[in-house]
């Protein structure tokens, strides 16, 4: 087993090796740069979280002006980047041809004939606190995708950023073109709204300060392993998945407990709203720091001193005037599930969750930052 996880390694730092070659890293400016930052903004109809890129170059007389803003849905699990490509015009695009070393070290990454390429992509440099300067990446490599593909998307999107462990992803080329001492690591700080400030997608090393304060979150973090591929019975976080999902042996314990514990609060039941199946009037639910004041509860890791602790603000969801519903999902009963529990993006929204990703992967995760009278909105010094 151990044997083949580091051949796995060893092929993927190949791959990587090949893509990128061909292209002398360059340093981040300014000196005392850490990393680079992109927001993080939510879409309150479709719950689905996003980021802001700029891609390609103009044409003639605008050959430096930036031509597309590209407003990219946040994958985890995305292998690359893809973006529809019907108004894309820039000159400083470049095809990767099929059958090219490139597209081989691509491969399963969207490489498709006139479909696959590569262009300038500026983002901005940071010192975890603050956003600094632009930088570009001359040779971004993306895929270009169908506008059917937008359905089910962010209004005002216009295609996905993947942040997995591929040679394609995000963090990957962004590590390497810029020659970044832990080309493994990134970090999101997931927002809850817009409305007093921005989420953050950090490519770097750390630190991570929380604003409006100075405070270096990034130094108390719990950190729990990360499995490349657990089999049958793991658990995952997808940021495109709105609420948590359990296997259905899981979510009825769950709730029944949970009934229990909300009985002791004098909480009242009232009818369930679909998804849901735990829902109560907000009139029985007093207010805390860190959401409502109802039952917490504990994501068990890897023992049972490591936990991922959840409050109100995380748990609950208000699905209409004076009903609040546990913001949990049956997944079904399948006898040998790939994965029993899959954490979305509400019972991610206001913790630091750091990955590494690099030979031993782990995630690191900070306590609810609304415990510190903080969030994950904010506005970073420019």
């Amino acid at each position: 087993m151990a044997s083949s996880y580091y051949f796995y390694v060893l092929l993927f730092s190949l791959a990587v090796f090949l893509f990128l070659r061909s292209y002398a890293a360059k340093p981040l400016k300014p000196a005392g740069s850490t990393g680079i930052h992109l927001p993080i903004r939510k879409n309150n109809t479709s719950l689905q979280y996003y980021t802001t890129v700029e891609m390609g170059s103009g044409t003639g007389d605008q050959v430096n002006i930036v031509k597309t803003i590209a407003n990219l849905i946040i994958d985890l699990r995305g292998q690359f980047l893809w973006l529809n490509c019907d108004k894309y015009n820039s000159k400083s695009y470049r095809p990767i041809r099929c059958g090219s070393t490139k597209c081989k070290a691509a491969k399963g990454s969207g490489c498709v004939a006139d479909g696959f390429g590569e262009d300038v992509m500026s983002v901005y440099s940071t010192d975890g606190y603050s956003v600094i300067a632009k930088n570009k990446v001359s040779h971004f490599p993306f895929s270009c995708a169908a506008s059917f593909l937008l359905e089910g998307l962010a209004s005002g999107t216009n295609g996905m950023i993947g942040l997995a462990r591929t040679q394609t992803s995000l963090p990957t080329q962004i590590a390497y073109a810029f020659k970044l001492p832990h080309p493994h690591k990134f970090a999101l700080w997931i927002p809850s709204s817009n409305k007093s400030g921005l989420g953050d997608i950090f490519i770097c090393d750390g630190p991570y300060y929380m604003l409006p304060t100075a405070k270096i979150v990034s130094e108390s973090l719990t950190t729990t392993p990360l499995l490349i591929n657990p089999g049958v019975d793991g658990t995952k976080l997808r940021t495109i998945a709105p609420y948590t999902t359990l296997h259905t042996s899981i979510y009825k314990a769950l709730v029944s407990e949970f009934f229990k514990k909300a009985a002791t609060k004098k909480m009242k039941r009232v009818m369930s709203v679909a998804p849901f199946g735990a829902c109560f009037s907000s009139k029985t639910i007093a207010s805390t720091k860190t959401g409502l004041a109802v039952p917490a509860i504990y994501l068990v890791l890897q023992k049972a001193s490591v936990y991922w602790r959840i409050y109100g603000a995380n748990s609950m969801v208000k699905v209409k005037k004076d009903v609040l519903c546990l913001g949990f999902v049956d997944g079904g009963s399948g006898s040998k599930p790939r994965t029993s529990i899959v954490v979305g993006g509400h019972q991610m929204e206001n913790y630091l969750l750091e990955f590494d990703t690099g030979n031993y992967p782990k995630l690191g995760f900070s306590s609810s930052l609304l415990l510190l009278n903080a969030s994950c909105s904010h506005f970073r010094i420019f």
